[in-house]
């Protein structure tokens, strides 16, 4: 083989490795791109669970009252989270924490590790399988007056009655 030829050969191995190289980059990045949209998604539907939660306790109190009106404000609140969060574009989103980490990363990386620990703390505090806590009998405590032969003491002779 010539020199020709092999440099042609390079050449064209190195342009389909970076051809492959691009190509498995653009699908991760599809890959990541759909799964923060379905997870930002998923956090709007979350909040407006909240919302209409919310809303459902602030019904609970006259429409007068200081607590339906705080709660009915919360409500609000929280709906307007929730479209926020639902239209947010990802790239710009993406952009701003990027921004905010170079401009500040003593707090971005403490911001991170606080988030960090409070998930930790939240998945720790999940009953290890949904079906765990449906599993679990309650026993309520018995009471000695609960036996048919325990003597209950006659409070109609003391005049109770």
């Amino acid at each position: 083989m010539s020199d020709d030829s092999i440099s042609k050969s390079t050449a064209s191995a190195r342009d389909a490795a970076a051809k492959l190289a691009e190509d498995t980059a653009e699908k991760a990045r599809d890959t990541a791109r759909t799964k923060v949209e379905d997870a930002r998604d998923h956090t709007a539907d979350e909040v407006n669970r909240a919302a209409e939660a919310a809303e459902a306790a602030a019904d609970t109190f006259d429409a007068e009252t200081l607590q339906a009106q705080a709660i009915g404000r919360l409500a609000d609140t929280l709906e307007d989270a929730a479209q926020q969060v639902r239209t947010t574009d990802i790239d710009k989103l993406a952009r701003q924490v990027s921004d905010f980490a170079r401009a500040n990363p003593a707090v971005f990386v403490g911001g991170a590790a606080v988030l960090g620990f409070a998930a930790t703390r939240l998945l720790k505090a999940r009953p290890a399988s949904r079906g765990a806590a449906a599993r679990e009998t309650y026993t309520a405590p018995s009471s000695r007056w609960d036996d048919e032969d325990a003597d209950m003491p006659d409070l109609t002779s003391r005049g109770a009655v």
